[in-house]
Protein backbone atom coordinates (compact mmCIF):
# COMPACT_ATOMS: atom_id res chain seq x y z
CA UNK A 1 0.00 0.00 0.00
CA UNK A 2 1.37 3.42 -0.92
CA UNK A 3 1.73 6.22 1.59
CA UNK A 4 -0.94 8.17 -0.29
CA UNK A 5 -3.43 5.32 0.00
CA UNK A 6 -2.50 4.89 3.66
CA UNK A 7 -3.37 8.47 4.49
CA UNK A 8 -6.76 8.01 2.88
CA UNK A 9 -7.30 4.90 5.01
CA UNK A 10 -6.47 6.94 8.11
CA UNK A 11 -9.23 9.40 7.21
CA UNK A 12 -11.66 6.50 6.96
CA UNK A 13 -10.44 5.05 10.21
CA UNK A 14 -11.12 8.22 12.20
CA UNK A 15 -14.64 8.27 10.73
CA UNK A 16 -14.32 11.79 9.43
CA UNK A 17 -17.88 12.09 8.11
CA UNK A 18 -17.59 15.50 6.50
CA UNK A 19 -16.15 15.86 3.01
CA UNK A 20 -12.92 13.85 3.18
CA UNK A 21 -9.99 15.89 1.91
CA UNK A 22 -6.73 14.02 1.71
CA UNK A 23 -4.03 15.18 4.08
CA UNK A 24 -1.99 16.59 1.18
CA UNK A 25 -4.76 18.87 -0.05
CA UNK A 26 -3.90 22.56 0.28
CA UNK A 27 -7.15 23.40 2.11
CA UNK A 28 -6.58 20.67 4.68
CA UNK A 29 -2.93 21.67 5.16
CA UNK A 30 -3.74 25.34 5.68
CA UNK A 31 -6.48 24.66 8.24
CA UNK A 32 -4.36 22.09 10.05
CA UNK A 33 -1.32 24.39 10.18
CA UNK A 34 -3.40 27.28 11.48
CA UNK A 35 -5.13 25.12 14.08
CA UNK A 36 -1.89 23.60 15.36
CA UNK A 37 -0.21 26.95 15.69
CA UNK A 38 -3.21 28.51 17.44
CA UNK A 39 -3.64 25.62 19.87
CA UNK A 40 -0.04 24.64 20.60
CA UNK A 41 1.79 27.93 20.24
CA UNK A 42 -0.62 30.61 21.41
CA UNK A 43 -3.11 28.83 23.66
CA UNK A 44 -0.59 26.55 25.36
CA UNK A 45 1.82 29.41 26.01
CA UNK A 46 -1.02 31.54 27.38
CA UNK A 47 -2.19 28.81 29.75
CA UNK A 48 1.23 27.40 30.65
CA UNK A 49 3.36 30.53 30.88
CA UNK A 50 1.00 33.46 31.53
CA UNK A 51 -2.02 32.19 33.46
CA UNK A 52 0.20 29.65 35.22
CA UNK A 53 3.96 29.21 35.69
CA UNK A 54 6.16 26.47 34.28
CA UNK A 55 9.71 25.48 35.15
CA UNK A 56 11.65 23.54 32.49
CA UNK A 57 14.74 21.34 32.83
CA UNK A 58 17.04 20.47 29.91
CA UNK A 59 15.11 22.43 27.29
CA UNK A 60 18.28 22.90 25.27
CA UNK A 61 18.55 19.16 24.66
CA UNK A 62 14.98 19.08 23.33
CA UNK A 63 15.59 21.96 20.93
CA UNK A 64 18.97 20.58 19.84
CA UNK A 65 17.43 17.18 19.12
CA UNK A 66 14.65 18.80 17.11
CA UNK A 67 17.23 20.60 14.99
CA UNK A 68 20.04 18.04 14.64
CA UNK A 69 18.75 14.54 13.95
CA UNK A 70 20.38 14.05 10.54
CA UNK A 71 17.14 12.72 9.10
CA UNK A 72 16.44 10.25 11.91
CA UNK A 73 13.03 9.84 13.41
CA UNK A 74 12.26 11.15 16.90
CA UNK A 75 10.07 9.55 19.55
CA UNK A 76 9.07 11.56 22.61
CA UNK A 77 7.55 9.64 25.52
CA UNK A 78 5.68 11.24 28.41
CA UNK A 79 3.60 10.49 31.46
CA UNK A 80 -0.13 11.22 31.25
CA UNK A 81 -1.89 13.02 34.12
CA UNK A 82 -4.48 15.36 32.60
CA UNK A 83 -6.82 15.73 29.66
CA UNK A 84 -4.64 18.33 27.94
CA UNK A 85 -1.08 17.19 28.63
CA UNK A 86 -0.07 17.45 24.97
CA UNK A 87 -0.59 21.18 24.34
CA UNK A 88 0.65 22.14 27.82
CA UNK A 89 3.80 20.06 27.47
CA UNK A 90 4.67 21.49 24.07
CA UNK A 91 4.28 25.12 25.11
CA UNK A 92 8.10 24.98 24.94
CA UNK A 93 8.02 24.70 21.14
CA UNK A 94 9.35 27.59 19.11
CA UNK A 95 7.50 29.10 16.17
CA UNK A 96 9.48 27.16 13.56
CA UNK A 97 8.96 23.90 15.45
CA UNK A 98 5.23 24.11 14.72
CA UNK A 99 5.58 24.06 10.96
CA UNK A 100 3.23 21.26 9.98
CA UNK A 101 5.83 18.86 8.48
CA UNK A 102 7.96 19.15 11.64
CA UNK A 103 5.17 18.87 14.21
CA UNK A 104 4.64 15.61 16.07
CA UNK A 105 2.17 12.91 15.24
CA UNK A 106 0.41 11.65 18.34
CA UNK A 107 -2.20 9.06 19.25
CA UNK A 108 -5.37 9.07 21.34
CA UNK A 109 -8.04 6.57 22.33
CA UNK A 110 -10.65 6.25 19.59
CA UNK A 111 -13.49 5.64 22.06
CA UNK A 112 -12.64 8.83 23.99
CA UNK A 113 -11.40 11.40 21.47
CA UNK A 114 -13.06 10.29 18.20
CA UNK A 115 -16.67 9.80 19.29
CA UNK A 116 -18.22 12.26 16.83
CA UNK A 117 -17.41 13.64 13.40
CA UNK A 118 -16.48 17.00 14.97
CA UNK A 119 -14.11 15.45 17.50
CA UNK A 120 -12.61 13.30 14.77
CA UNK A 121 -12.08 16.30 12.50
CA UNK A 122 -10.51 18.35 15.31
CA UNK A 123 -8.11 15.58 16.33
CA UNK A 124 -7.17 14.82 12.74
CA UNK A 125 -6.38 18.48 12.07
CA UNK A 126 -4.09 18.37 15.10
CA UNK A 127 -2.14 15.38 13.71
CA UNK A 128 -3.59 12.97 16.26
CA UNK A 129 -4.30 9.38 15.20
CA UNK A 130 -6.88 7.05 16.76
CA UNK A 131 -5.81 4.00 18.73
CA UNK A 132 -8.39 1.26 19.20
CA UNK A 133 -8.24 -0.25 22.68
CA UNK A 134 -7.57 -3.98 22.59
CA UNK A 135 -6.44 -4.00 18.96
CA UNK A 136 -2.80 -4.53 19.91
CA UNK A 137 0.44 -3.07 18.62
CA UNK A 138 -0.12 -4.01 14.96
CA UNK A 139 -3.09 -1.75 14.30
CA UNK A 140 -3.10 0.72 11.42
CA UNK A 141 -2.32 3.89 13.36
CA UNK A 142 0.83 2.27 14.74
CA UNK A 143 1.80 1.12 11.24
CA UNK A 144 1.45 4.74 10.15
CA UNK A 145 3.68 5.97 12.98
CA UNK A 146 6.40 3.47 12.04
CA UNK A 147 6.33 4.74 8.44
CA UNK A 148 6.57 8.35 9.56
CA UNK A 149 9.54 7.55 11.81
CA UNK A 150 11.27 5.86 8.89
CA UNK A 151 10.92 9.14 7.00
CA UNK A 152 12.55 11.07 9.83
CA UNK A 153 9.38 12.46 11.38
CA UNK A 154 8.49 13.05 15.03
CA UNK A 155 6.00 10.83 16.91
CA UNK A 156 4.84 11.42 20.48
CA UNK A 157 3.59 8.64 22.75
CA UNK A 158 1.72 8.36 26.05
CA UNK A 159 2.52 4.67 26.61
CA UNK A 160 0.60 4.44 29.87
CA UNK A 161 -2.42 4.20 27.57
CA UNK A 162 -4.70 6.31 29.75
CA UNK A 163 -4.71 9.23 32.18
CA UNK A 164 -2.88 7.97 35.25
CA UNK A 165 -5.12 9.49 37.91
CA UNK A 166 -3.21 8.04 40.85
CA UNK A 167 0.20 8.63 39.22
CA UNK A 168 1.35 5.17 40.26
CA UNK A 169 3.44 2.79 38.11
CA UNK A 170 1.45 1.40 35.18
CA UNK A 171 2.66 -1.29 32.81
CA UNK A 172 3.53 0.54 29.59
CA UNK A 173 1.96 -0.54 26.32
CA UNK A 174 4.23 -2.35 23.90
CA UNK A 175 3.52 0.13 21.12
CA UNK A 176 6.41 2.30 22.28
CA UNK A 177 8.72 -0.70 22.00
CA UNK A 178 7.52 -1.37 18.48
CA UNK A 179 8.21 2.21 17.38
CA UNK A 180 11.79 1.92 18.60
CA UNK A 181 12.75 -1.50 17.27
CA UNK A 182 10.88 -1.75 13.96
CA UNK A 183 12.17 1.15 11.82
CA UNK A 184 15.20 0.27 9.72
CA UNK A 185 17.04 3.24 11.28
CA UNK A 186 16.46 3.32 15.03
CA UNK A 187 14.78 6.60 16.04
CA UNK A 188 16.18 8.87 18.71
CA UNK A 189 14.20 8.95 21.95
CA UNK A 190 13.52 11.74 24.44
CA UNK A 191 11.66 11.07 27.67
CA UNK A 192 9.51 13.71 29.34
CA UNK A 193 8.00 13.83 32.82
CA UNK A 194 5.75 16.73 33.71
CA UNK A 195 4.47 17.69 37.15
CA UNK A 196 1.33 19.64 38.06
CA UNK A 197 -0.65 19.58 34.82
CA UNK A 198 -3.54 17.84 36.57
CA UNK A 199 -3.89 20.97 38.71
CA UNK A 200 -4.19 23.18 35.63
CA UNK A 201 -6.78 20.91 33.99
CA UNK A 202 -8.33 18.78 36.76
CA UNK A 203 -9.70 15.43 35.67
CA UNK A 204 -13.44 15.84 35.96
CA UNK A 205 -15.69 18.84 35.68
CA UNK A 206 -15.54 21.63 33.09
CA UNK A 207 -12.53 21.64 30.79
CA UNK A 208 -11.13 25.09 31.47
CA UNK A 209 -7.74 26.05 32.92
CA UNK A 210 -7.19 26.90 36.58
CA UNK A 211 -4.97 29.87 37.32
CA UNK A 212 -1.80 30.43 39.30
CA UNK A 213 -0.58 26.83 39.33
CA UNK A 214 3.09 25.83 39.42
CA UNK A 215 4.09 23.15 36.90
CA UNK A 216 7.34 21.64 35.66
CA UNK A 217 8.54 19.88 32.51
CA UNK A 218 11.64 17.66 32.77
CA UNK A 219 13.40 16.44 29.61
CA UNK A 220 15.80 13.51 29.63
CA UNK A 221 19.06 13.38 27.75
CA UNK A 222 18.87 12.15 24.16
CA UNK A 223 18.68 8.35 24.03
CA UNK A 224 19.99 6.26 21.14
CA UNK A 225 19.13 2.56 21.27
CA UNK A 226 20.77 1.59 17.98
CA UNK A 227 23.31 -0.76 19.61
CA UNK A 228 20.67 -2.43 21.77
CA UNK A 229 18.40 -3.01 18.78
CA UNK A 230 21.26 -4.37 16.66
CA UNK A 231 22.27 -6.71 19.48
CA UNK A 232 18.73 -8.06 19.80
CA UNK A 233 18.59 -8.65 16.06
CA UNK A 234 21.95 -10.45 16.14
CA UNK A 235 20.62 -12.71 18.89
CA UNK A 236 17.62 -13.52 16.68
CA UNK A 237 15.10 -12.19 19.16
CA UNK A 238 11.50 -12.38 17.96
CA UNK A 239 9.61 -9.14 17.26
CA UNK A 240 7.51 -9.71 20.38
CA UNK A 241 10.62 -10.23 22.49
CA UNK A 242 12.22 -7.09 21.10
CA UNK A 243 9.13 -4.99 21.72
CA UNK A 244 8.86 -6.24 25.29
CA UNK A 245 12.54 -5.76 26.09
CA UNK A 246 12.58 -2.22 24.77
CA UNK A 247 9.31 -1.32 26.51
CA UNK A 248 10.81 -2.59 29.78
CA UNK A 249 13.84 -0.36 29.22
CA UNK A 250 11.62 2.67 28.67
CA UNK A 251 9.57 1.77 31.75
CA UNK A 252 12.71 1.69 33.92
CA UNK A 253 14.03 4.95 32.45
CA UNK A 254 10.68 6.68 33.02
CA UNK A 255 10.64 5.57 36.66
CA UNK A 256 14.05 7.17 37.24
CA UNK A 257 12.99 10.30 35.37
CA UNK A 258 9.88 10.62 37.55
CA UNK A 259 11.98 10.83 40.70
CA UNK A 260 14.29 13.41 39.14
CA UNK A 261 11.39 15.49 37.83
CA UNK A 262 9.62 15.55 41.18
CA UNK A 263 12.83 16.58 42.91
CA UNK A 264 13.42 19.29 40.30
CA UNK A 265 9.85 20.56 40.72
CA UNK A 266 10.20 20.86 44.47
CA UNK A 267 13.61 22.55 44.36
CA UNK A 268 12.76 24.86 41.47
CA UNK A 269 9.66 26.32 43.05
CA UNK A 270 11.15 26.44 46.55
CA UNK A 271 14.04 28.49 45.16
CA UNK A 272 11.65 30.66 43.19
CA UNK A 273 9.63 31.47 46.31
CA UNK A 274 12.79 32.21 48.32
CA UNK A 275 14.04 34.58 45.62
CA UNK A 276 10.64 36.27 45.48
CA UNK A 277 10.65 36.89 49.25
CA UNK A 278 14.15 38.36 49.41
Amino acid sequence: MSKKDWKFDINEHIRYHLKKPRLKDLSWTLVSAAGCRLTIYFMSKLVGNVLNRTGVHNLGTFHDTMENRNGRGLITVANHTSRLDDPLMFSVLRWNDIKLPRLRWSTAAEDVCFKSRWESAFMALGKVLPVTRGAGVMQRSMDFCVKELMEGKWVHMFPEGKINLEQKPIRLKWGVGRLIVEPSVTPLVLLIHHVGFEKVFPNGGPLFPRLGQKTSIYFSEKLDFTKEVEQMRSLMKTPDEMRKIMTDVIQAEMAVLKLRAEQFHKQYWTTAEEDKNR
